[in-house]
């Protein structure tokens, strides 16, 4: 299972919410996480989808299936709570935890559709986890400005790590093609 390399598959739609992060001085995970999830759904059937390759000697593609979609998207509470856990051992703050279940589920909306890929692939070898290895690593590195200045908004936990997280999406899923 690869993704067809090129530039259909570019998350273009993750920019403006992106660019809500540095406009907005009262930035809202909530909103950001409702604007996010339909765009992910439809860069999902609209883009992913059609741009994947399921085999190497047909190089068929499959139609959506709301089915696994909607397995999908009962899914992502779980994967988050279990990633939120994660987050808080290596050294989330517990007073926020809310925040950080935010965190988490942003990560998991960004990683959708590879998560889509998987279930729809029966959980057979997949070459897909770089996708999510690159996004969990973008979200590590947003993890650096926190103790620069606590002044600014875009400091405030989880903040920097959700645009982390956006900016690991974008490279993942224009570059990771490549890699």
């Amino acid at each position: 299972v690869r993704l067809n390399k090129t530039w259909k598959v570019f998350p273009f739609h993750l920019f403006p919410i992106l660019k809500y992060a540095f406009i907005d001085t009262n930035y809202n995970l909530v909103k950001s996480l409702q604007v996010l999830i339909p765009c992910q759904i439809i860069y999902l059937l609209f883009q992913v989808i059609p741009n994947t390759n399921y085999g190497r000697k047909k190089m068929k593609t499959m139609k959506p299936n709301i089915i696994i979609l909607l397995q999908c998207l009962i899914l992502m509470p779980i994967v988050s709570l279990l990633l939120t856990f994660f987050i808080t051992i290596c050294g989330g703050p517990l007073k926020k935890f809310k925040d950080t279940f935010y965190l988490s589920c942003h990560i998991n909306t960004i990683s959708l559709p590879m998560g889509y890929t998987l279930i729809n692939c029966n959980f057979k070898q997949v070459n897909l986890k770089k996708y999510y290895i690159i996004v969990l690593l973008g979200t590590w590195l947003g993890c650096f400005v926190i103790p620069l200045d606590w002044d600014r908004e875009w400091q405030i936990w989880p903040t920097s790590l959700v645009v982390g997280a956006y900016i690991a999406g974008i490279i993942a899923y224009g570059l990771g093609i490549y890699i």
